[in-house]
Order: C-alpha cells, then sequence, then structure tokens
C-alpha cells in the first residue's frame, strides 16, 4: 500500500489539493512500493512506526519543558544541514563556500547548551540538566544522522499540531 498526504489551508481550490495528494501519492510509489509521503518525504511504511516513536520523544521532551518550540524550528535548520552535508559527501568537488553546512554537528552543540532543560534548577538540577543535554544532543545527531531528512515528518508533525 502506497499513500501521499498533502496538507492545505481551508479555502484552497480542490483541483489544487488533488493534484497535490496525486503528486504526493506519486512520490511514494515512484521510491518502491509500500511507502507513505507527507510533508514532501517519502517513508517507508516500518519506518513510519520508527517516527511515531520520534514523534513521542519529541512531544516529551516539549511537555517536560526541555526544549521550547523555538528549539523546534532550530532542528529544522539542522535536518537542512545535514540533507546537504550528506549530498556534498556524495561529490566529487566540494567548494570551500559550500561547506557551511558541515558545522550543523557543532551548532546543534551549541544549540542545546544553551537551549535544552534552561528550568532545571536546584543544587542536583546543575548535573541533570548537564545529563539532559547530553542525551538530548546524543538523540538528536543519532536521528540526524540517521533519519535525514525524514526527521521532518514527526517534527512538522508536532509544529502543525501545536500551533
Amino acid at each position: 500500500l502506497s499513500a501521499g498526504i498533502s496538507l492545505h489551508k481551508p479555502h484552497t481550490p480542490i483541483d489544487t489539493m488533488a493534484e497535490a495528494g496525486e503528486s504526493a501519492l506519486e512520490a511514494a510509489k515512484s521510491t518502491g512500493r509500500n511507502r507513505l509521503t507527507i510533508f514532501n518525504e517519502t517513508v517507508r511504511w516500518d519506518m513510519a512506526e520508527e517516527m511515531i516513536s520520534v514523534r513521542d520523544t519529541f512531544e516529551q521532551w516539549l511537555d517536560n519543558g526541555w526544549i521550547s518550540r523555538v528549539f523546534f524550528y532550530r532542528i529544522n535548520e539542522f535536518i537542512r544541514m545535514a540533507e546537504q552535508e550528506k549530498q556534498l559527501l556524495k561529490r566529487n568537488i566540494v567548494r570551500l563556500e559550500e561547506m557551511d553546512c558541515t558545522k550543523w554537528r557543532a551548532l546543534l552543540a551549541y544549540a542545546t547548551e544553551r537551549n535544552v532543560a534552561k528550568k532545571v534548577k536546584g543544587s542536583e538540577g546543575t548535573d541533570a540538566r548537564k545529563e539532559l543535554i547530553r542525551s538530548i544532543t546524543r538523540t538528536l545527531t543519532t536521528w540526524l544522522t540517521e533519519f535525514e531528512g525524514k526527521l521532518k515528518v514527526p517534527l512538522w508533525y508536532i509544529l502543525y499540531n501545536r500551533r
């Protein structure tokens, strides 16, 4: 089973929505069978289950106040940079001005250090906060490396549903 999902504003013409849905379905079919395309990303159904687990973790982080919605937009930028880096690694020649995307790991570490678990306080809070920062940085780095652009699926799901 292949599926394509597109999201639209309420007053979008039906023919525009139908064309976008059909394009999403074609994108799902063109990369193989048993896939889902949503947010312009195509994932296998078994990976969709992993995306649900990632979404649940993101929501837990938000609900616990460990990360903010603003930080979610930063994660979106790290996804873009990680995708660019992967494309660069496939090429034989890389220009110096294209290498800006390779610093996403350092920027992620800096952003988590500055923004993660700010509300964790107290005498034990410092160690707890440091451990949370390490854990979230490690988890995000793994997801960005493993899922690449597909990480947009759980991220954008939350952004759309928590407006």
